[in-house]
């Protein structure tokens, strides 16, 4: 039977970006936990609570908050250092939805991942009516 660390290293996706294979991986909770503390609107948007979004303050937060998500998902369990998340800044707005598409997918139940990866895409929330639901099984 495989271990628990065993079956972190095999939950990653590849995202073809330019031709090139990037694996990237879902958030700890120990990650995610930082992330909203240190970026309050992405906490109201996980709980669905789009009316309370301070747009402002989200426009001030999201570069920072979706380069840092994307460094740590693109990273191999280390801490992203500065200049990964500035790398993760200067990528091309496809090549960033992408990336944060793959690792919200993997981080996030999909109840939550849709409305998020939607606002982040284009700013509008939709209300799916599906936010806290379990997904439908097979």
């Amino acid at each position: 039977m495989p271990g628990l660390r065993d079956l972190a290293k095999k939950l990653r996706r590849t995202v073809n970006i330019a031709g090139e294979g990037v694996s990237v991986r879902g958030l700890t909770a120990a990650e995610m936990a930082e992330l909203l503390g240190e970026y309050p609107e992405l906490g109201k948007l996980m709980r669905g609570g789009f009316a309370d979004v301070d747009t402002a303050a989200l426009q001030q937060q999201a570069p920072d908050c979706v380069a840092t998500m994307i460094a740590l998902g693109t990273s191999n369990g280390k801490a992203p250092e500065a200049d990964d998340i500035e790398a993760a800044k200067s990528l091309p707005g496809i090549a960033t939805l992408d990336l944060l598409a793959a690792i919200a997918e993997l981080t996030l139940p999909r109840s939550v991942v849709r409305p998020f990866v939607q606002m982040v895409a284009d700013g509008e929330a939709t209300d799916f009516g599906d936010i806290g639901k379990a997904p439908a099984g097979k």
